[in-house]
């Protein structure tokens, strides 16, 4: 016997990569030479007859393993501190970008920018806010009046409308507005024209029977949400307190940082939180202490809205503010089924996270620090590269398209992903699943002692219970399954556009948004095993006969009281933002043929200043404002165009 080296095309097995500094790599193995002559001979009959493999299915995806020194290597770049812990818009977060795509590249993707002819989708994100000149918060009542200082005894918030108002203040409760739910805190109060002073978060938030969604925070928690359901009631400002019965007892109420947030966009009015003495003192002519009242709206399940008598505010808000580009980074593997290739599976991450930890972090130390974040989320963009490695070095090409890509600017708010969404670089509606990987890199044992990853989103399509495993193929890792989309990750976003959605997480730890979230601390078997699953789930959902159905999961719902669950409308229009331009409205770069943008009359360059009654400062509130429609309302567009303002007649179609 002797040592050879075959890879016999078409073979399960054949190929196997073993490193991923090369293209291909052959195996070596010990076999007599008439085995190699009958493997031959079996090769040509395979050839002759175009019997090889079909792309997508489980003899190709054996034919491929995650390389783990590849996957250790990609971590330990993109977690190194050289990076400063690519917070989205930084010199950082621009060198990952820069990986990422140079990777793309010499593994042969095509870029999915088709208009730039490169592997970046581009937008712009504010990323630094500081306080203006002039700031000003003064509270008049029958008893008194009172000038607290910014930041001490009230905040702007960073997504706030710059401005002065002047009015009376109406109590609305939380602030809701939930049909869903039977919630409105609006419905006995008239906000038009005055200032609205409301609650943060929602009713008993922390009760597992809450209508709520329990103790998950519905969007309606949300700040953003909030400010925009004020505007939308006609108020001219907002101003916001944490509840008395929501303060752990013994800690302090603490004024949300000025920082916090960044990147959700922007209010069409001026928003601020206030301290609890501000409140006590806005709120002393009521009768009871604003915790007692708070207390009975809980109690009862009550929406209230009433005015304050008495009470009337002067707000001046001045942010300024810094704006940064950054981009979402994407590569097609071009499918080998020429009916099928023009059908997409997306594999995505994001490769941001909060640079030195000034907004967002654990971190209770004096000391300022990089947060690497190696896991939260070097892991899964280390997922996403090795998974591009894997599919471009099959000798063929899944059926379906794959999209490679990481999403940035997750960490503050999910932009990334909205941006993804208002922009698509596949059709939506020709996108069979998008499977996401947000923190694999901390696998560890559960209450048994195996090693365990929750997978969201089951609920999603109705395949995924056959596609699915409840272990990775190597047996290491058990995958528990959640019909539910929990979290604020990217995939979220795909939910609204009627896209199938998985998400792999391997759970929270205590280096979460810690300075400690370092490559070295990183369960690299455990990321192996994950994604080889993920390999396998997208091979078959690449091959699969049809398009996954499309099933209708739970509610998504954020991670924190704060956070937002991003876009949710099905109507479709057919713009095209341009993110190079942000200041004003939402600004249209393009308007797709046959679309309702189009029959309507709307044109490139045209800045939309109103959506059928509602103010339109950025894309944020548009894409809210599209929410509030069905497919075939009809709607008048104030747009301003080269200097006119023109207003036009559109009719949704249906978000496909």
């Amino acid at each position: 016997m002797f040592r050879s080296i075959i890879a016999v095309p078409g073979l399960p097995g054949a190929g196997h990569r073993l490193s991923s500094t090369k293209s291909s790599v052959s195996v070596p193995v010990r076999m007599h030479p008439s085995a190699i002559i009958a493997i031959l001979a079996i090769a040509i009959v395979f050839s002759v007859l175009g019997l090889s493999n079909p792309a997508g299915s489980q003899e190709a995806a054996a034919a491929v393993r995650p390389d783990i020194d590849g996957i250790t290597a990609d971590v330990y770049y993109l977690a190194s501190d050289e990076l400063e812990g690519r917070l989205a818009g930084s010199p950082g977060a621009e060198l990952a970008a820069e990986y990422i795509a140079e990777r793309f590249s010499s593994l042969g993707l095509v870029p999915a920018d088709t208009i730039d002819g490169d592997y970046n989708q581009e937008f712009e994100i504010t990323t630094a806010v500081s306080l203006g000149d002039g700031n000003r918060l003064a509270i008049t009542t029958s008893a008194g009046a009172l000038e607290p200082c910014v930041e001490q005894g009230y905040i702007p918030l960073c997504m706030s409308a710059d401005g002065t108002v002047e009015g009376e203040v109406v109590f609305a409760g939380y602030g809701i507005t939930a049909p869903e739910y039977g919630w409105d805190d609006y419905e006995k109060v008239d906000a038009g024209g005055r200032i609205v002073f409301c609650l943060r978060s929602e009713p008993r938030q922390d009760d597992p029977e809450s209508i709520f969604n329990g103790v998950y925070p519905t969007q309606y928690a949300g700040i953003r949400w909030k400010a925009q359901n004020a505007a939308d009631h006609g108020a001219i400002g907002l101003i916001l307190a944490t509840g008395p019965i929501n303060i752990p007892e013994g800690q302090e109420d603490k004024l949300i940082s000025l920082g916090e947030g960044i990147g959700f966009g922007e209010s069409t009015i001026p928003v601020i939180q206030i301290d609890q003495a501000t409140a006590e003192f806005l709120w002393s002519g009521m009768g009871a202490p604003l915790g007692m009242f708070q207390g009975e709206m809980n109690r009862h399940m009550m929406a209230v809205g009433m005015p304050i008598e008495g009470v009337t505010v002067l707000l001046t808000v001045n942010l300024e503010k810094e704006l940064a580009t950054t981009w979402n980074v994407a590569g097609i593997l071009p499918g080998s089924d020429e009916i099928l290739k023009d059908e997409y599976v997306i594999i995505g991450a994001h490769y941001d996270h909060i640079g030195w930890g000034d907004f967002a972090s654990k971190y209770q130390g004096e000391e300022r620090q990089i947060h690497n974040g190696a896991d939260d989320n070097a892991s899964g963009t280390a997922g996403v590269l090795e998974l591009a490695r894997m599919f471009a070095s099959q000798p063929r090409s899944p059926a379906r398209s794959i999209l490679f890509i990481c999403f940035t600017a997750e960490e503050i708010g999910g932009l990334g992903s909205i941006a993804y969404m208002s922009s698509p670089l596949v059709p939506l509606e020709r996108t069979s699943a998008m499977i996401n990987m947000d923190m694999i890199g901390r696998v560890s044992a559960g209450e048994d002692g195996s090693l365990f990853c929750t997978i969201q989103g089951l609920g999603s399509a109705k395949e995924w219970s056959e596609i699915v495993p409840d272990v990775t193929p190597d047996g290491l890792v058990s995958l528990i399954l959640s019909p539910d989309p929990i979290g604020g990750s990217d995939y979220i976003q795909f939910m609204p556009g009627g896209v199938p959605v998985l998400n792999f997480f391997s759970g929270l730890h205590d280096d979460y948004h810690q300075p400690t979230d370092d490559a070295d601390r990183i369960n690299y078997a455990g990321m192996v095993s994950i994604v080889e699953a993920v390999y396998e789930i997208a091979s078959e959902v690449s091959g699969y006969a049809h398009m996954l159905t499309r099933a209708q999961p739970e509610e998504p719902v954020p991670a924190s009281g704060d956070a937002d669950s991003g876009i949710t409308y099905e109507v479709y229009l057919g713009t095209v933002p341009d993110f190079a331009r942000t200041e004003g409205g939402f600004w249209i770069a393009g308007v797709r043929e046959g679309s309702p943008a189009e029959e309507g009359g709307l044109m490139p360059g045209d800045q939309i200043l109103k959506l059928g009654g509602y103010d339109v400062s950025d894309i944020y509130n548009y894409t809210w404002a599209l929410g509030q429609f069905k497919p075939g309302d009809t709607v008048e567009i104030v747009v301003m165009r080269d200097g006119e303002e023109l207003t036009l007649t559109v009719t949704f179609a249906a978000r496909e």
